[in-house]
């Protein structure tokens, strides 16, 4: 069953085996949410799902820190591969602001502050082309401005850390205090995941049929186990694809992946069950089993999927000479890798050439 751990958030973690005492102490812990009046902001949302960590008797275990039902109810339906030590837990005098950001980045659940969503729905008005704002007016608003470069280009946010980075704005901008990589994790990326976030659900609101497609796979650098959810459907004769979810599932079984995918469905459509939905996804067993469990109109084997099958697996591997052939071609791209200066040189002689060919025609007669 549960590794019995409790440990405050980002302490080193253990597990221990636990007895059949302590497997039945951990199977009956409970999250009691914590009466309005206890915190400064009472009123808020996150209050809904975090509270005291109590025993089957109702004793609180821990009265300084408050734990996420969510964490505990997802690490107790796992059973033996869940962990008591990964419920995550806050001292009680955090700020709702950090426990609402847990919510949204691992529970995909967001503030139900209607003006909150409205002021950063507008914030990203200021991206579009009529917009005539210029320039961050707070330092709040330039981590979200730093949020966005790095996003849409794909950049690490350990880049204002850098030197290169650094010596820029020292130069160019030397009253600007540029934020660490925590802070844009910490404000920005968050706000910005909430703007785009409202934005997609908007264009989702009329939508009555969609097509789901859903991956699953494992990084090679930590070897977490993640599943990808992504919806397409027509938005006025248009062909619309927008990326629901990208989160790490510790069991990819297809009761696992349903449930997960029946949540993301939920927090973005008000009646998911009036949806007419359809699947598309590779050809494993817990896929299709997935797309049986969630009773969807029909499910479709992914093409570009079954086409990689069929060159990689039922062709090309069983053809001596072709596989000779493409052994032949990694060689090569390894060489030229290696190379790349050589290759340089070839294409600039060859621009050399047309160059000065094109000076000669130039020329007077």
């Amino acid at each position: 069953m549960l590794c019995y751990c409790v440990q405050q958030k980002n302490a080193n973690m253990s597990t221990h085996n636990l007895t059949r005492d302590e497997r039945k102490f951990v199977g009956n812990l409970v999250v009691k949410p914590k009466p309005p009046g206890q915190h400064g902001n009472a009123k808020a949302s996150a209050w809904t799902y975090f509270g005291s960590l109590c025993d089957a008797d109702g004793i609180c275990i821990d009265e300084n820190r408050v734990y996420c039902k969510l964490c505990l109810d997802m690490q107790q339906g796992m059973g033996d591969k869940g962990h008591i030590s990964k419920v995550v837990n806050f001292a009680t005098n955090t700020s709702t602001g950090n426990l609402n950001m847990h919510l949204s980045q691992r529970h995909d659940i967001l503030s139900n502050s209607e003006e909150k969503n409205r002021k950063i729905l507008g914030y990203m008005t200021k991206y579009s082309a009529a917009s005539s704002v210029t320039g961050a007016t707070s330092k709040h608003e330039l981590n979200r401005d730093m949020v966005t470069w790095f996003c849409r280009d794909l950049l690490p946010f350990d880049l204002v850390s850098q030197e290169g980075f650094k010596g820029f704005f020292t130069k160019n901008a030397p009253n600007l205090e540029l934020p660490s990589p925590s802070a844009l994790l910490g404000t920005g990326l968050e706000d910005v995941y909430q703007a785009v976030r409202t934005v997609v659900k908007s264009k989702l609101a009329d939508v009555k049929a969609i097509c789901l497609m859903f991956d699953g796979w494992t990084d090679r650098y930590r070897a977490r186990p993640y599943l990808g959810v992504r919806a397409s459907f027509l938005n006025e004769w248009s062909y619309v694809v927008v990326t629901l979810g990208c989160h790490v599932i510790p069991i990819h079984t297809s009761q696992a992946i349903a449930e997960h995918v029946r949540i993301i469905l939920k927090s973005y459509f008000a009646e998911p069950k009036k949806l007419y939905i359809t699947t598309v996804h590779d050809g494993a067993a817990n896929m299709v089993k997935t797309s049986k469990l969630l009773q969807v109109k029909s499910y479709h084997h992914c093409a570009a999927h079954s086409l990689h099958l069929l060159l990689t697996t039922d062709s090309i591997s069983t053809i001596s000479e072709v596989s000779q052939l493409l052994q032949k071609c990694r060689d090569i791209v390894t060489a030229l890798h290696f190379k790349t200066t050589v290759l340089e040189d070839e294409i600039s002689a060859s621009a050399d050439k047309a160059t000065v060919h094109d000076m000669e025609s130039k020329l007077p007669k």
